[in-house]
């Protein structure tokens, strides 16, 4: 009897580090996973001991390496990881600072400063607007801060945990392509990003592809693991990108939209399609694919916090039940939430506009309106924003979306579906697995170890959520209302600033 070929995908997450076993057509068959804490010492600052991490990715391994049945054979392990992050280490690889998370913000000032004296080329070439949430500013920061040995290195916590792993320090384009220090056509560090960091291409890892391949673990670690030491693994990538190629959305007129802690949509590219206006980011997230989108960092984490806060519902309600109750509330609001307007931007926003001093606001408010008209209205206000994000990908690619596939925390409510749906006037497909940052990964793992010629070989049947296009009129005339609410609010703010 053949046996059954398997490969381990690892997700390194902010909140957690999940292993997921997949078979050869990318269908998940077990899983598991370690949650860590992320530190927030200071307003903007959000960070991570990267040892904590990569503890938890170790055991994470051990857990599902362990779920293989008898007979398995354990063809590869390949890696996604969260983007931006970036910490400091010594000649030794050794972290001389925690590793600083994608929400953190430290480093405005230091965008600030480096956008003045930047090309107005430079983001062309390395797809990310010169943000405080990219490792470009926090380098500054880092260098600016803390007392670093020249010999200092800078490298993702995804790099980090295959250094663990392995003993090798490398980067693939896809995660160095979110740092603002990779040319993301030519797959190579940036000489003008380079200078502005004040750093040479030797304080950052040796760039290779997403389908690399390792063929040797660190003994200890393999024990540890119980994987074989000559197992192969795949570098892997982003794991916004990957979400895309997890989920399916690699054709013309698609695009993933997730709805995590944050809320973001990306388009995949056979070349890299790059906003002029800075609008968007564009990120490599294969050898020959490439991801432009936007995030607007005002999710789940908004979302949650209005239930759990300011309406709290039942007072008692957490997790899923709170909700599954939100969605019974929000079920009971004709669209357009009785005109109560919802500007999520609570921290800032991030995509099209870039404005870290943004504030977020309810409009229209009455002795009428209950919780759940505020509830239907922040669902609706967060579609909205995404749909600002969407505007500037259809610009970008001169084309309108016909198909959307959501990912994330959020993607079993039927509201929430909904109401994407209907905003942006295309059907929505939700994916069968809940994993798609990983089936990504396992994805590429499978055709790094030519085991599948393209991504069409991992195509899954789809269920479609067709949207009501009066209400998509609607939606149309809120959707204009919210934006010119959201330019008037976010200029009197400047204004007085």
């Amino acid at each position: 009897m053949t046996p059954d070929r398997r490969i381990l995908a690892v997700d390194i997450g902010t909140s957690s580090a999940r292993a997921v076993l997949f078979d050869t057509n990318a269908n998940a068959l077990a899983h598991a996973r370690r949650a860590y804490t992320m530190a927030l010492p200071r307003p903007g600052w959000s960070e991570q001991d990267a040892d904590l991490v990569a503890d938890a990715v170790i055991k994470v391994l051990r857990e599902a390496s362990g779920m293989l049945a008898e007979g398995d054979v354990l063809a590869g392990v390949v890696v996604s990881a969260q983007m931006y992050s970036i910490l400091a280490v010594d000649a030794d690889s050794k972290p001389l600072s925690p590793s600083l998370t994608w929400a953190d913000t430290r480093s405005a000032d230091q965008a600030v400063a480096l956008a003045r004296i930047a090309s107005a080329d430079l983001s062309r070439r390395t797809g990310c607007p010169l943000q405080a949430i990219y490792p470009l500013a926090k380098i500054a920061w880092l260098k600016t801060n803390l007392a670093l040995p020249d010999a200092a290195r800078f490298i993702s916590i995804k790099d980090y945990v295959i250094f663990r792993l392995t003993g090798q320090l490398v980067t693939d384009w896809s995660t160095a392509s979110a740092t603002g220090l990779l040319d993301v056509a030519a797959h190579t560090w940036d000489a003008e990003a380079l200078a502005l960091a004040q750093i040479s291409a030797d304080a950052l890892p040796a760039l290779v592809s997403p389908r690399h391949i390792i063929r040797s673990w660190q003994a200890e670690v393999s024990q540890a693991v119980g994987v074989p030491a000559d197992t192969p693994l795949i570098v892997g990538g982003g794991d916004a990108p990957f979400a895309n190629i997890g989920v399916g959305a690699i054709g013309p007129g698609t695009i993933a939209v997730n709805l995590g802690t944050s809320a973001a949509a990306r388009v995949l590219t056979a070349t890299p399609q790059i906003d002029a206006a800075a609008r968007l980011w564009t990120y490599v997230a294969d050898v020959d694919h490439w991801v432009t989108g936007g995030i607007i960092g005002s999710g789940g984490a908004v979302y949650e916090w209005l239930l759990k806060d300011l309406l709290c519902p039942h007072g008692d309600n957490s997790g899923d039940d709170l909700f599954r109750d939100a969605d019974r509330l929000a079920s009971s609001v004709a669209p357009g939430a009785n005109d109560l307007l919802f500007i999520p931007y609570f921290s800032g926003e991030q995509s099209p506009g870039w404005s870290p001093g943004a504030k977020g606001l309810v409009y229209g408010m009455t002795l009428r309106h209950q919780p759940r008209h505020y509830i239907r209205a922040a669902i609706e206000g967060i579609v909205f924003a995404l749909l600002r994000v969407v505007r500037a990908i259809e610009d970008v690619r001169g084309g309108a979306i016909e198909k959307v596939y959501v990912t994330g925390g959020l993607n079993r409510s039927p509201v929430w579906l909904s109401t994407i749906a209907n905003t942006f006037g295309a059907a929505v497909v939700v994916p069968r697995s809940p994993e798609s940052s990983a089936r990504g990964a396992a994805i590429i793992g499978w055709l790094a170890l030519d085991m599948a010629e393209d991504y069409a070989a991992f195509a899954q049947p789809e269920d479609l959520l067709q949207p009501n296009m009066t209400i998509h009129t609607l939606y149309q005339e809120r959707y204009d209302a919210f934006c010119a609410l959201n330019h008037h609010i976010q200029a009197f703010l400047a204004d007085r600033r």
